[in-house]
């Protein structure tokens, strides 16, 4: 997967001050666009662990109701 993409265009920003993300309307627009870049990152990296949970609790079950000798 790509890497994200980081907020900038708070840097050399000439009107920024004190607070301005509050107030920021290029910031919140990059920001929500981060933060929906960041959910399907993470959402893509988590389907793997799907199978590789089920794969493990199956080895568990086998271990379990192997026979002892």
């Amino acid at each position: 997967m790509m890497p994200m993409k980081l907020i900038r265009c708070c840097k050399d920003c000439p009107e920024r001050h004190l607070a301005c993300h509050d107030t920021c309307e290029r910031y919140r627009q990059e920001h929500r666009e981060y933060q929906a870049e960041k959910e399907a990152y993470c959402k893509g990296k988590n389907m793997g662990y799907e199978y590789d949970d089920f794969r493990a609790e199956q080895i568990r079950k086998a271990r379990k109701h192997r026979r002892k000798k």
